[in-house]
């Protein structure tokens, strides 16, 4: 059976592996962009209502595309100059505030020293890589929930350990 550092040290590989791979929004797929808000102008996409849009496209937009677009929206908003794709490809959830919060969350079940300071850590990293990039970096309540959870580990590890000893 495995002990709870060698599960420690493979969930550590998994959450750093995924600190680069993880989006808030994915593209969607090509064959969906010919025919969708992709060709739209940035200025019909910030300052035109969903049914309006759905009205120029001949269709009814998916849940997906209603999602994108609420965030997308913000975006054009402050910067016309830019389409859709360019829009929905600035949001981005910071890689390190999932990594924190993942390890903060598994610090409560396993090895909560090892993960709770990690998760403090990288909580802190994106905490910082989110201010100095606001407008195309998002997760910035995930790193705090990930910071907060990691010195509650962290305290609770210790306390534990202090009645134990």
């Amino acid at each position: 059976m495995l002990s709870s550092c060698k599960i420690s040290l493979l969930l550590l590989a998994v959450v750093l592996f995924s600190i680069n791979t993880i989006h808030a929004i994915h593209p969607l797929p090509k064959e969906i962009k010919a025919e969708s808000l992709y060709t739209l102008s940035g200025e019909d996409l910030a300052f035109k209502n969903t049914k309006e849009i759905e009205d120029i496209l001949g269709r009814k937009l998916s849940i997906r595309e209603k999602i994108s677009l609420s965030f997308v929206k913000k975006k054009i908003k402050n910067n016309p100059s830019l389409n859709f794709e360019q829009a929905n490809d600035q949001l981005k959830i910071e890689g390190f505030a999932v990594a924190g919060f993942v390890c903060s969350l598994v610090g409560f079940v396993f090895a909560g020293i090892i993960l709770g300071i990690l998760g403090i850590i990288f909580s802190a990293i994106a905490l910082k890589k989110i201010k100095n990039n606001p407008e195309t970096k998002k997760g910035r309540g995930l790193a705090i929930a990930g910071l907060v959870m990691g010195i509650v580990v962290l305290g609770l590890t210790i306390i534990g350990i202090a009645i134990l000893a």
